[in-house]
């Protein structure tokens, strides 16, 4: 419940608990390693745009590719 009232608008931005992006086609090879216990993800976002099109509000989210 906590997270839910933290998402309540200003209050916490939804892009600051992604940790993880990768396009919809990387997801076969991306997806394994995210899954391990060593990969520190903890929400991850799929691309189903291409990244010219991508929210800009979404800029400063890291990019974990690995």
């Amino acid at each position: 419940m906590r997270t839910v009232v933290c998402q309540e608008p200003g209050r916490l931005p939804a892009s600051a608990m992604i940790t993880h992006r990768a396009p919809l086609d990387e997801m076969p090879e991306r997806l394994p390693v995210w899954c391990e216990p060593g990969s520190g993800m903890i929400k991850a976002m799929i691309e189903l745009d291409s990244p010219e099109h991508a929210v800009a509000e979404d800029d400063h989210a890291p990019d974990h590719r690995q």
